[in-house]
């Protein structure tokens, strides 16, 4: 017994050793870059300029490949700088891609950075380190686990510091064009797979709001929570840089009906960067999270502000509110916010993801507690079906997810980011929203949601027996079902034992 007690100590610090992360590595710090005018996209954001003074442009990506050309073809044109932010980078088709045109980009003299979540992101240090070996690329990962333990043991015995993540994705080139919206660097966001891909939606900007979206990439870039590669302690091999080159080049230079192709033809892409598709003209704010959200106690209302600036938005509505969410968890304060609107007669639409379609069974599980309250209170529920034809029962059709997240006000405010209508979001994680205060861009939404929603989506509602019902009416195709509609017994029983455990809150 007194031997355990002596052995306890050191075994204890054994154990911290094992999972600690070197944050005191030395960096530097670094900014984005001032625009040059030589460079190709710099002249284009001059362009629009000078035509729109004081307003952004915006051009809609709902399309998987026309969002990965608008990346791939702003690589192709930088000249100076990229600064990329993402939740989570694949070394699949879509990751290969990116990183390959990065590459390219450095090798002419880019100045890459290149910023991601640790969380979810597989642990390929090996090549991260020799692609960051390259003079032009730094990579830094956010706070990140460590690497002297199992990635399980290490969120395990360091929960409170890990559980916390950088969720926010932007994509910045030459300062003079941004990518914002909720998509990740996976084939999945991107339409590439066969089946399990996510329906996403992003826009490209150029104008004024680019500079704010490079503010808070350099918050989060110059963050003591941000950790080069290097300090991870991969030796760096300049050396299999060559490697690198031969085996992105093998992708990026595919046939013309391979992905990489289909994506750099993209008439959409190749339209705007010639300024033959005009951008929607549109003054835009950006709301970021500090990463200083992630150091304070969950919660803290002086780091909330994502939340904070949607809350305004919505208690703002005087028409109507649309809510299009992956995972809809609103914590007590954000249910009796939307009845409270509902109430006073705006209207409130919620399109989020059915058991069937979504990729986190137990957000559904908690989210279905709150379905007959809102539905009492007025609040319209619609559900993404799974599948792309309805009414088939091939059990190998393709299964799509939502994953897109948009706000829309009164048919003139469209906010799109990172941020999920749930705790984790809300509280938890660091988010990005950009609020654009465009009539044109909110009606191109509820113009697809007038012809589209009803064929995409479950309506749920309640009988006048107060059961919970789901319809789907398209066309001459009538159906009513009384169970989550698409959902297997597998998903069904996952449902039923989740909401069980008292997880909501972490969600």
């Amino acid at each position: 017994m007194l031997l355990a007690k002596r052995l306890a100590p050191l075994l204890f610090i054994a154990i911290a050793g094992c999972v600690s992360v070197p944050m005191d590595y030395p960096r530097e710090e670094s900014y984005v870059m001032e625009p040059d005018g030589s460079a190709p996209l710099a002249a284009f954001a001059e362009r629009w300029r000078a035509g729109n003074p004081g307003k952004s442009g915006f051009q809609p990506l709902p399309q998987g490949l026309d969002a990965l050309g608008a990346r791939l073809r702003a690589l192709d044109l930088a000249r100076h700088s990229v600064d990329a932010q993402y939740f989570l980078i694949k070394r699949d088709e879509a990751g290969m891609l990116f990183l390959g045109k990065l590459l390219r980009a450095a090798d002419r003299g880019v100045r890459v950075r290149l910023l991601f979540d640790d969380i979810f992101t597989p642990r390929n240090d090996d090549v991260l380190a020799t692609l960051s070996s390259h003079p032009n690329i730094e990579i830094r990962l956010f706070n990140p686990l460590s690497r002297r333990s199992p990635a399980f043991w290490s969120m395990l015995w360091d929960f409170q510091r890990s559980n916390r993540r950088m969720h926010n994705k932007s994509f910045i080139v030459d300062s003079a064009v941004a990518i914002v919206g909720g998509r990740n660097i996976a084939s999945e966001y991107f339409e590439l797979k066969d089946d399990g891909n996510f329906d996403d939606f992003e826009v490209l900007t150029t104008g004024p709001v680019v500079a704010d979206v490079g503010e808070s990439f350099d918050q989060f870039w110059n963050s003591r929570l941000s950790l080069p590669v290097e300090a991870l302690g991969r030796e760096p091999q300049p050396n299999r840089l060559g490697v690198w080159r031969s085996a992105m080049e093998a992708v990026v230079s595919g046939q013309r009906t391979s992905a990489y192709g289909r994506a750099v033809q993209s008439e959409l892409v190749e339209a705007v960067f010639n300024g033959q598709q005009p951008l929607i003209a549109a003054t835009a704010t950006v709301a970021s999270d500090r990463p200083e959200k992630l150091k304070v106690a969950r919660g803290a209302e002086e780091e909330l502000v994502v939340a904070v600036a949607l809350g305004d938005a919505v208690v703002a509505a005087q028409r109507e509110i649309t809510v299009i969410t992956p995972y809809f968890l609103p914590r007590e304060v954000g249910r009796q916010l939307l009845k409270d609107k509902a109430a006073e007669g705006v209207r409130i639409r919620v399109i989020t993801n059915s058991l069937a379609s979504t990729n986190h069974v137990p957000v559904h599980a908690h989210y279905r507690k709150y379905r007959r309250e809102l539905l009492r209170a007025g609040v319209e529920l619609y559900e993404l079906r799974a599948d792309r034809q309805p009414g088939s029962e091939d059990r190998n059709r393709e299964r799509m997810t939502l994953h897109t997240k948009a706000f829309e006000i009164d048919a003139r405010t469209l906010g799109l980011g990172s941020v999920n209508v749930d705790p984790r979001s809300i509280e938890i994680n660091s988010e990005l929203i950009m609020f654009i205060d465009s009539p044109e861009l909110s009606q191109r939404l509820l113009d697809f949601l007038d012809e589209d929603l009803a064929g995409l989506t479950w309506q749920v509602g309640l009988d006048e027996n107060d059961r919970m019902r789901w319809y789907y009416k398209s066309g001459d195709q009538v159906e009513v079902r009384s169970g989550e509609p698409g959902a297997s017994l597998w998903r069904r029983l996952q449902a039923n034992l989740y909401r069980l455990l008292p997880i909501e809150g972490q969600l």
